[in-house]
């Protein structure tokens, strides 16, 4: 079965969820909880845990704690997303997209 197109423009929040660009959400699991609860997405915490130390996720230190934005964490999964369907459109076609 073939996977859906997807067009960069159609990567936008579910209706009704506001994002912030301000880091309102204190600590790692805290983030991990809003992507999983908020998005629906079922990461893996440790895979929140890689992304922020490799810096692919950004992240504020406020006070010695680490924060994040909601904001942040939308456009850190839609690079995933894209990067997973680039990684697809490699593999079948052997080109990458304009995303």
């Amino acid at each position: 079965m073939a996977r859906p197109e997807i067009e960069c423009k159609t990567l936008t929040p579910p209706p009704g969820l506001v994002l912030s660009q301000l880091p309102t959400l204190k600590g790692t699991v805290a983030a991990w909880d809003w992507l999983n609860k908020e998005l629906g997405v079922a990461f893996r915490l440790n895979h929140v845990v890689t992304a922020q130390k490799r810096g692919e996720l950004r992240s504020s230190i406020i006070r010695h704690t680490m924060y994040f934005s909601t904001q942040d964490l939308f456009d850190w999964v839609v690079a995933v997303v894209r990067a997973a369907h680039d990684k697809d459109d490699i593999k079948s076609l052997g080109r990458q997209r304009d995303c």
